[in-house]
């Protein structure tokens, strides 16, 4: 989902929206001024609820990443399976792109969670980095 333009109408009383929901679709969406008193989160929400894509809650996040803080690497495939579903947040509209970043994300998170565990900290960045940079070799998303 992009938003891509805003351009107020000559009555300067409505904000004209153009929003991308897929390669393929494009919706506009007319707000008024005092809608727009919303603000940005007001927004948010607003495009989340038409578009039915909504961001994973911190305590989901924080489940799929205690089994690396317990040091249990069974544990690990929802974080696997959320990152290859196509239900994770995008980043960028280009898809190989939106892979790097949310690999990035997973792999920061992943070191975090991983120093909590008491794996030593050096030890967590550089294999932290290692995974990066294979990943930077990668040249399509199932490669990644």
């Amino acid at each position: 989902m992009t938003l891509f333009r805003a351009r107020k109408s000559a009555s300067n009383r409505r904000f004209w929206f153009g929003i991308q929901t897929s390669p393929f679709s494009l919706a506009r969406v007319k707000i008024s001024s005092a809608s727009a008193a919303v603000g940005v989160k007001g927004f948010s929400t607003f495009l989340q609820r038409e578009t039915a894509e909504t961001n994973e809650s911190y305590e989901e996040e924080l489940a799929r990443f205690s089994a690396i803080r317990a040091g249990e690497p069974d544990g690990t495939q929802p974080i696997l399976d959320t990152f290859r579903s196509n239900t994770y947040s995008h980043l960028s509209r280009n898809p190989l792109r939106n892979s790097r970043y949310l690999f990035v994300v997973n792999a920061t998170m992943a070191t975090r969670f991983a120093i909590e565990g008491g794996v030593p900290m050096e030890t967590a960045y550089n294999i932290s980095d290692l995974f990066i940079q294979r990943m930077d070799l990668c040249g399509t998303q199932e490669e990644i």
